[in-house]
């Protein structure tokens, strides 16, 4: 629809008839909060925060929320349209050096001092802000990111392989893969061993799970306790490894 289109609506959602051959289309017209680099400007954990501060900025001025199509719409029960325009930027302060051709955002600020924001903005950033900023939003945190009941499934069951062992699990990250540069530095495995042994942690009543891309390189790290990772459960599809090392965590 180009009159649409340049009259700057947006398409909400589609209402397919008889066979999908034809239907109804609902627009809307409002101010549209975007992110056009999301799922390509970091990995998930960026992901997260990105995806949650547009869902903060859409509710707080009454934004069109747009994205493209990002992971997260294939594992939780979210589905936001993508949008055929592009916007001006909005930037978060300190990610990159200054232009004054650009529009700047201090998240923790910005709220506070824009009472109303009545313009189309591509956000640009990561948004990981002190958790003090996204406390009032725990609620919505929760709710937004919940598996897909099909997901849900998988991890639950796969889970199951682990709690057989019928010991408490300690789950312990260890980025490889992209890390090993700047300030993204790879901790040593020698680190979590001394802090379990400072703890008192005991092989007959504790397992250790590994999250990495690389968990092979640290079995034998763990002397002593029963080491497991995402690609020991027979079950679990090479495809979902990576998200149930998210899912073990948060147990």
């Amino acid at each position: 629809m180009p009159f649409l289109f340049y009259q700057q609506f947006n398409l909400k959602g589609v209402s397919l008839k008889e066979n999908n051959s034809w239907g109804n289309a609902f627009y809307v017209k409002k101010p549209v909060v975007y992110m056009s680099t999301l799922g390509n400007n970091g990995r998930f954990g960026n992901q997260i925060f990105q995806y949650f501060f547009m869902r903060v900025f859409a509710k707080h001025y009454g934004h069109f929320l747009c994205t493209p199509k990002w992971i997260g719409q294939n594992i939780f029960q979210i589905s936001d349209p993508n949008s055929l325009r592009s916007f001006p930027k909005l930037i978060e302060y300190g990610t990159e050096n200054s232009d004054k051709n650009n529009l700047y955002i201090n998240p923790a600020q910005f709220f506070k001092e824009k009472k109303s924001f009545p313009l189309n903005v591509d956000l640009w950033g990561y948004f990981q802000m002190k958790t003090s900023f996204y406390a009032q939003y725990k609620n919505d945190f929760k709710e937004i990111f919940t598996f897909r009941d099909d997901v849900q499934k998988v991890l639950s069951n796969s889970l199951k392989f682990i709690t057989s062992k019928k010991k408490d699990i300690i789950s312990i990250h260890l980025r490889r893969g992209d890390y090993g540069y700047d300030n993204f530095y790879k901790a040593p495995s020698i680190w979590y061993k001394k802090w379990i042994e400072k703890k008192r942690f005991k092989p007959t009543k504790n397992i250790i799970y590994i999250c990495s891309e690389e968990p092979e390189l640290f079995e034998k790290k763990f002397s002593g306790f029963e080491v497991l990772y995402a690609k020991m459960i027979p079950t679990l599809d090479k495809n979902m490894y990576w998200i149930f090392d998210f899912f073990v965590i948060t147990q």
